[in-house]
C-alpha cells in the first residue's frame, strides 16, 4: 500500500503529514500525562490524608484508642462490684478516679479538668471525659488527641468588692489563645461585653456595691475552637467609715481659732478606698480629702470611703477643744495698795490657743485667798467685757490680796489664774491729817542727779536717804497739806540769783519725785537753825516766801560779803539766815557755812496715808 503524504503542499494550503513507523511525539506527550496522574493517584492513595499510611496510622490509633476504653471500661466493671458489695450502687466520677489513680492507671498530672459531675483525663495524649448518669452509671467516651480539642475552662475565681469583681480563669489548653468576658445583672437577659484579652484575669469595674452578677467568659484557642463558662458573683457593701476612719489628729490654729482634721484609713482597709468628709451636713456637700479645715468647737464632722462609684455608712465625730486655756498674763501697775484707793490696776489679757477665749464668760475677783479658788464661775464675783482688759482691784482690809482670773473658751474649758500678792494698806485720805502730825516717808529705791554745776548748784548728788525719814503737817486748808521735814539737809552752795532759783527748781523736782509725783504739787526751802521753828512755822504763809536781794547783805572785816535769805512767816515776821557769801573778787570762799535747809512740800488732800496716832512713835505713812 502507497504511503500517504500529508506533509503540505506548496500551492494548495493544506496541511500535509508524512506517516512513518514508531511512537509519536503527541503519544508521548500523553503517556507521560497518564504515568502523572497514575503516580499522584499513587502517592494520595498511599500517603493522602485518606490514604493507606493514614488509614493505617489511623486503625492502629482506633485500636489503642479502643484499648485504653476497654481497659477503662473493665476498671469501671471493677469498681463498681466493689462498691456493690457494701450496698452502693452508684458509681461518681471522684470514686473512679481515685480507683484507677490505686491501679495505677493514671496519675494526678493525667487529671487535667474536673468539675461536679463531670472529669477529664489524659491517657498517651488521649483525652476521655467521665460523666456522671442519672441511672448512677459512669459514662466513659473519647473526646480526641490532645493536640487537636479545643480549649476548657474549669474554674472562675471570683473575688468580689463594693465596685467590682475580678475573675482569675483557670484554663488548660488555651495557650496563646484568647479571653471574651462578659457581665450582666442578675435580672437582665442579655450579657454584655467588657472586653477580650489574652490575660487569664479581668476585672469588671463601676459596679453597684450589694448586687448579684452573672459572669460568662469564651475561651478561644487559635484554631478558633473555644469553651464558654457561667458563674456568679455578688459585690459587697462599701466598708463603714465607722470601724475604719479615725480621727488621727486634730490641730488648732491659735490666730483663727479654727482646727484641722487629720483622718487615716485603718489598717485593713481596701485598697482603692479614699476618703470623703462633710461638715454639718449629709445630704450634700461632701468633699474629697482626709484633712478637712475651718472646724470649730461643737462641729460634727463626718466622713466616708468612697470607692469611686459607690460611698460606705459614713462615720461621726465631733470636733472639740479638750485642752485648757493658756494662762493669763497679768500686769499689775502696783504691788501696793490702800484700802478702798482706786489707785491699783491690773491689765489681764487671756489666751486661748484652741476655740478661743470667750471674754462673756470670764471672770475675776481679787481678794486674800493666796491658793486656788477652783474654776466655779459663782466663785468670782466679777466679769470682763473686753481682752486685754485693764480693771481696778481695791483691798478692803489690809493684808496680801491676790486677783483670781478664771479664762473660759468656747469650749468651756476653764483655768484659774492667780497673780502675784498686792500688799493693801490701812490707809486714810491725807485730809484727815491735822496740824502737828506726823508723816513717815520711805521713798525705796527713787533717787535723783541734778544737773551739772553750771546750774549754781553745788554738791547735787542727793540720795533717797536725804529724805527718807519724819515729815510733819504744817498747815490742812481741805485743798492741800504742807509738810515739813522734822530733819535738815546740809551742804548745799548756790551762786547768785540763777542759782537760787536754779536751787528751787531742782528742789521741787527732788522733793516730788521722793514724795510722789502724783500728790506732790509744788515745794519750796527755809534755811534756818533753829528746831523750835518747826511749831512756829505751823501757820507759815507758803505764798512768796523766798528771794534773795543785795540790799540784804553784809561785809565783815576781812573783806567778805555775805548774802542772806529772807523767811517771811506768819504776821509779816522776817527770818534772815545765810545763803551766801564771796569775797571782793566775787569767788567762792572754801569755808563756805553749812546751811540748815528744809524744803517745804505741798501735796494734794487726796494722798492715801496708812493709818498712825498722829504721835511721833505712831505716825502716818505717806505713800
Amino acid at each position: 500500500m502507497k504511503e500517504k503524504d500529508y506533509s503540505k503542499g506548496q500551492n494548495k494550503g493544506e496541511c500535509t503529514w508524512n506517516r512513518k513507523e514508531g511512537i509519536t511525539l503527541i503519544a508521548l506527550v500523553i503517556t507521560i500525562i497518564i504515568l502523572v496522574i497514575l503516580a499522584t493517584m499513587t502517592f494520595y492513595w498511599i500517603f493522602g490524608s485518606d490514604g493507606l499510611i493514614n488509614r493505617t496510622n489511623e486503625a492502629k490509633e482506633m485500636s489503642n484508642i479502643n484499648t485504653i476504653l476497654e481497659e477503662l471500661q473493665l476498671e469501671k466493671a471493677d469498681l463498681i462490684i466493689e462498691l456493690n458489695k457494701d450496698g452502693i450502687h452508684e458509681i461518681t466520677v471522684d470514686d473512679y478516679l481515685e480507683h484507677i489513680k490505686d491501679n495505677e492507671i493514671i496519675t494526678d498530672e493525667d487529671i487535667i479538668y474536673t468539675e461536679e459531675g463531670y472529669a477529664e483525663i489524659e491517657i498517651d495524649d488521649y483525652v476521655f471525659s467521665l460523666t456522671e448518669k442519672e441511672d448512677g452509671d459512669l459514662e466513659i467516651k473519647y473526646l480526641g488527641n490532645r493536640d487537636n480539642l479545643g480549649p476548657r475552662i474549669k474554674e472562675i475565681k471570683v473575688t468580689s468588692y463594693s465596685n467590682k469583681l475580678k475573675v482569675d480563669i483557670e484554663y488548660i489548653r488555651n495557650d496563646g489563645g484568647t479571653f471574651e468576658y462578659f457581665i450582666k445583672q442578675a435580672e437582665e437577659e442579655e450579657y454584655e461585653s467588657k472586653g477580650t484579652s489574652q490575660e487569664a484575669t479581668f476585672t469588671f469595674e463601676g459596679l453597684t456595691q450589694e448586687t448579684e452578677y452573672d459572669i460568662k467568659v469564651i475561651a478561644k484557642n487559635t484554631k478558633n475552637l473555644s469553651h464558654e463558662k457561667e458563674t456568679k458573683g455578688t459585690t459587697i457593701k462599701t466598708q463603714s467609715a465607722q470601724e475604719n476612719i479615725i480621727l488621727e489628729s486634730l490641730t488648732w490654729n491659735k490666730n483663727t481659732h479654727t482646727a484641722t482634721a487629720t483622718l487615716k484609713k485603718v489598717d485593713g482597709v481596701e485598697e482603692g478606698y479614699s476618703i470623703q468628709y462633710n461638715i454639718n451636713n449629709t445630704e450634700s456637700g461632701w468633699q474629697d480629702g482626709d484633712t478637712p479645715s475651718g472646724l470649730n468647737h461643737g462641729d460634727e464632722l463626718y466622713y466616708r470611703l468612697y470607692d469611686g462609684t459607690n460611698v460606705g455608712d459614713y462615720g461621726q465625730t465631733t470636733i472639740e477643744d479638750n485642752a485648757l486655756p493658756q494662762n493669763a498674763t497679768i500686769t499689775l501697775s502696783d504691788t501696793t495698795s490702800f484700802m478702798n484707793s482706786s489707785s491699783t490696776t491690773a491689765t489681764v489679757t487671756q489666751v486661748d490657743n484652741e476655740s478661743g477665749v470667750d471674754i462673756t464668760k470670764c471672770k475675776w475677783i481679787f481678794t486674800t485667798q493666796a491658793t486656788a479658788i477652783g474654776t466655779d464661775e459663782s466663785s468670782y464675783t466679777n466679769s470682763f467685757t473686753q481682752n486685754g482688759q485693764t480693771i481696778t482691784i481695791t483691798g478692803t482690809q489690809a493684808g496680801n490680796f491676790y486677783l483670781h482670773v478664771l479664762t473660759v473658751d468656747f469650749a468651756g474649758n476653764k483655768r484659774e489664774t492667780i497673780s502675784s500678792a498686792v500688799l493693801v494698806k490701812d490707809a486714810k485720805a491725807a485730809s484727815n491729817l491735822k496740824p502737828g502730825d506726823y508723816i513717815y516717808y520711805d521713798p525705796g529705791t527713787r533717787s535723783y542727779t541734778s544737773p551739772s554745776s553750771t546750774n549754781g548748784m553745788r554738791n547735787q548728788t542727793y540720795n533717797s536717804g536725804n529724805y527718807k525719814g519724819t515729815w510733819r503737817v504744817l498747815t490742812n486748808n481741805g485743798s492741800s497739806v504742807t509738810i515739813i521735814p522734822s530733819f535738815s539737809v546740809d551742804n548745799f552752795q548756790v551762786k547768785g540769783q540763777a542759782g537760787y532759783n536754779n536751787f528751787i527748781s531742782e528742789l521741787n523736782k527732788i522733793c516730788q519725785i521722793y514724795i510722789h509725783p502724783t500728790y506732790a504739787t509744788s515745794a519750796r526751802i527755809v534755811q534756818y537753825s533753829d528746831v523750835s521753828l518747826l511749831t512756829s512755822l505751823g501757820t507759815l504763809n507758803i505764798g512768796n516766801t523766798y528771794w534773795l536781794g543785795d540790799r540784804f547783805s553784809e561785809e565783815d572785816d576781812i573783806g567778805r560779803t555775805f548774802y542772806y535769805a529772807r523767811t517771811v512767816v506768819s504776821g509779816g515776821a522776817v527770818q534772815n539766815s545765810w545763803i551766801y557769801y564771796r569775797t571782793g573778787s566775787g569767788t567762792i570762799v572754801d569755808d563756805t557755812p553749812a546751811f540748815d535747809i528744809r524744803p517745804i512740800v505741798t501735796i494734794k488732800p487726796d494722798a492715801l496715808l496708812e493709818r498712825g496716832s498722829g504721835s511721833s512713835d505712831d505716825y502716818y505713812y505717806l505713800r
